[in-house]
């Protein structure tokens, strides 16, 4: 008998198969696995992409919810100090803190807007006294000058 042949011939081609299909399987193994690391990389990429997108468009919104009433209100109110316009309002209307400062900046207004109303018309009274004190005054004066003129005119006389 030849090596090759009988249970241990048997057992040594059995051997070599099973070496041979556990290299097969190994291989395949090594493969799979690859392609799972593979496709866990290019998930995981995707996945990072798909947070930097969202972080994106949330960053946009949140400053569009932000920046641009701020800067509507900037403008309103660099255009109310140029014009000195009290009755213009900033009249930006959301129930946030911005809506919140809008609404109190317009109460600061229409209460500056009826505090110089109050001292225009305080001043144009004390304007109309001035008048009339300064027509009061040159009438006393028209009066004391014709006094003195007469007193001039009796120690003349005597």
């Amino acid at each position: 008998m030849s090596p090759s042949e009988g249970l241990i011939g048997d057992m040594r081609t059995k051997i070599h198969a099973t070496e041979d299909a556990l290299n097969i399987m190994q291989n395949a193994l090594r493969d799979a696995v690859a392609k799972l690391q593979t496709n866990v990389f290019i998930t995981l990429g995707i996945v990072i992409a798909a947070i930097i997108g969202i972080s994106v468009v949330l960053i946009t919104m949140v400053s569009r919810t932000i920046y641009l009433p701020i800067q509507l209100i900037t403008s309103k109110i660099r255009n109310i100090s140029q014009n000195l316009d009290l009755t213009q309002r900033v009249n930006f209307n959301s129930r946030d803190e911005i809506g919140s400062l809008s609404n109190s900046f317009d109460h600061l207004l229409g209460v500056l807007c009826d505090t110089t109303v109050a001292v225009k018309g305080t001043s144009n009274s004390v304007s109309d006294a001035s008048v009339t004190l300064t027509h009061i005054t040159n009438e006393v004066s028209k009066a004391s000058n014709l006094q003195q003129q007469r007193n001039k005119r009796l120690r003349q006389q005597k």
